[in-house]
């Protein structure tokens, strides 16, 4: 039997291993002010994949509480909600996101959201993880970005 792999535009919802064929993401937690990469997690654009790497995050980190909280900032991807809640409490937990508006595949414009805890607006950015991945990409050109930031 020949397995012959597709991209992601010629993936049919009904094919068989659909799951398997197409675009593969990386989800990447990464320590900004040591720049250690924390984690990372490969797989479809699918809650499973960010939860996986907020799990590999709270085992390989230290428990956060409420006197010394952890501070998460991400993109846009509301996956990354769900992945800390089902990780952390609430209670323990900075997050905010960087959502970039687009233009004919250019950013025209960013908004900065604290979804919740007390993140300094100003220091939410997803720069270092960006340069990160475009450095994975570089080197390994099937990757498709993702971008995930610990503080």
């Amino acid at each position: 039997m020949v397995v012959r792999k597709k991209k992601q535009k010629n993936v049919d919802e009904g094919d068989d291993d659909a799951d398997r064929h197409g675009d593969c993401w990386i989800y990447i937690a990464k320590k900004a002010d040591t720049k250690l990469h924390l984690a990372h997690s490969t797989g479809k654009r699918v809650q499973a994949t960010a939860d996986k790497l907020m799990e590999t995050v709270r085992k390989r980190g230290k428990k956060p509480t409420e006197d010394a909280k952890a501070t998460f900032i991400s993109d846009g991807n509301d996956q990354y909600v769900n992945a800390i809640l089902a990780n952390f409490e609430a209670e323990t937990i900075n997050y905010g996101q960087l959502i970039k508006e687009r233009e004919k595949g250019r950013v025209v414009g960013k908004t900065r959201m604290v979804i919740f805890g007390d993140v300094d607006e100003a220091g939410i950015d997803t720069v270092y993880v960006e340069r990160y991945n475009l450095t994975l990409r570089h080197g390994i050109s099937r990757l498709v970005r993702e971008k995930f930031v610990l503080f």
